[in-house]
């Protein structure tokens, strides 16, 4: 039996955005990651745009890398309507 503690079901999406953007190259420590937690739960967020700005506000992308982190993030916590909304906004070059 694990002795390490489980994860409310509600957390699970916003920990695994930590690891998505570890794996694109984002510098996150775990200490950033529970304070992104704690931000969310003091917010009460009511919208994905309360989200974005707590991960903004605690995982700290650098300035340059912003495009990508909000690629990311909508990725993650969107999906595939994130997908559908960059497909409408693409032009055809064939």
């Amino acid at each position: 039996m694990s002795t390490e503690p489980q994860l409310p079901r509600a957390a699970r999406i916003f920990v695994a955005f930590v690891p998505l953007l570890r794996a694109n190259g984002f510098a996150v420590v775990p200490e950033q990651t529970t304070t992104f937690l704690a931000a969310i739960e003091l917010l009460g967020p009511r919208t994905i745009e309360h989200v974005r700005q707590a991960a903004l506000a605690t995982l700290a992308p650098p300035p340059e890398r912003r495009a990508t982190f909000d690629r990311l993030f909508d990725l993650h916590f969107r999906g595939s309507e994130a997908i559908a909304r960059d497909d409408e906004g693409e032009d055809d070059e064939t």
